[in-house]
């Protein structure tokens, strides 16, 4: 699955909501299930990870509500926002190899958060034993 990175949103720490400005003139509404992963560029946080407890979030209309508390961080804070499946939109996505190799690095990532979070299930497992 294509895999874009969202330049055009405006991030409200204090009420814990990014809206996704990339969507609004576009027919395409995207859903929760869309977006891949979201870091802060600034503190290297990952604020958004659908595979980590805590840091999930509602997509209503554009506007995404997150359940980490961003609330310390600031207004122009650079985020990375990664979203699956943008060709509804007809987005253009670069074929930098700044790009390709950004995508690759937080697939690799993802696959890392997988491994981790199965470590965490059987260390969970065996407390209960």
């Amino acid at each position: 699955m294509d895999k874009i990175i969202v330049k055009n949103y405006i991030f409200i720490p204090n009420e814990q909501k990014i809206v996704l400005k990339e969507f609004i003139d576009c027919s395409y509404i995207p859903s929760i299930n869309d977006v891949a992963l979201i870091t802060c560029v600034d503190t290297n946080d990952i604020i958004f990870c659908p595979q980590i407890k805590g840091k999930g979030g509602i997509l209503v209309d554009n506007v995404l509500t997150l359940e980490y508390d961003v609330s310390s961080l600031v207004p122009t804070y650079v985020l990375q926002i990664i979203m699956f499946d943008a060709q509804h939109c007809n987005y253009n996505v670069s074929n930098s190899t700044t790009s390709t190799k950004l995508l690759s690095i937080l697939s690799d990532m993802s696959d890392v958060l997988k491994h981790i979070e199965l470590h965490l299930s059987i260390l969970t497992d065996e407390e209960l034993t």
